[in-house]
């Protein structure tokens, strides 16, 4: 019954989501679909999720998914790490970048990276995570172990940003290898992604608190990098697999293929 959600889930955002933004690329016809709609459509992995949730386990799973949104200490304190470590990693991208380019560019008044952190939380932190991490992730750790889980969650969600970027088309000519850049590093940061939902013990708060800031931070700090340039978003990737080996590395056991959770 798990497998088939997940596959209904994964089936369902896809269909959902592509079906809106592939019209709108050139190649398609540029058709003109609704920003409204647009939106709706980037926000399914969370609808689907609720949807899936509330046909398969009704008022129960429901009232259990709101649970897991409601906030505690443990929450919070976790979040903030979250946001401090989203910042500093696209902070040292930007730094690196600045030492290997010879450039500054030029940032806003950090009150900007704080209020887009706060406007993205109700949008492409809950928007997603209620769905990838929320949902998906939470059954496929249910029946196999978290780096297999890691990886099944980081290609689907890298993969069903594809259209979105090609639709914005942000570094021109140079899309095709952002993208490249883009589904390869869901990986690493699916896996810290991972980390922190397991060590909120199944809360949403810090994951979606965490998606925001990455968000915000890349838009942030290397929104200001030349267009087509790429160097700091490869910093970045770099950076957060590093990140990502450590934290496999200092929890080898659960990290391993053949480990499973045990049985409550």
């Amino acid at each position: 019954m798990k497998r088939n959600l997940v596959v209904s889930f994964v089936a369902a955002t896809y269909v959902w989501t592509w079906s809106v933004n592939l019209p709108q690329l050139p190649l398609l016809g540029a058709h003109r679909i609704s920003s409204g709609a647009t939106t709706l459509a980037n926000f399914s992995p969370s609808i689907v999720a609720l949807m899936l949730i509330a046909i398969s386990c009704g008022r129960v799973g429901l009232g259990e998914l709101v649970r897991r949104l409601r906030p505690n200490r443990r929450d919070l304190g976790l979040s903030g790490v979250a946001v401090a470590l989203a910042m500093a990693s696209a902070a040292l991208a930007f730094l690196g970048y600045e030492a290997v380019a010879g450039e500054r560019p030029p940032l806003s008044s950090p009150a900007n990276l704080a209020g887009m952190t706060l406007i993205l939380i109700p949008f492409t932190g809950l928007g997603e995570e209620l769905g990838w991490r929320g949902f998906m992730l939470d059954r496929l750790q249910s029946r196999m172990s978290r780096t297999s889980a890691t990886l099944c969650v980081a290609l689907a969600w890298g993969v069903w940003h594809i259209p979105m970027l090609l639709r914005n088309q942000a570094e021109g000519d140079r899309t095709p290898a952002l993208i490249a850049l883009f589904v390869v590093g869901t990986i690493p940061l699916s896996f810290i992604f991972t980390a922190i939902y397991n060590a909120s013990r199944r809360q949403l708060l810090p994951v979606i608190v965490f998606h925001a800031a990455i968000d915000s931070s890349i838009a942030y700090f290397l929104g200001p990098v030349p267009r087509g340039d790429l160097r700091a978003f490869a910093m970045w990737i770099g950076i957060i697999t590093a990140l990502a080996v450590g934290i496999a590395v200092r929890d080898r056991r659960r990290w391993a293929l053949d480990w499973t959770p045990p049985v409550s």
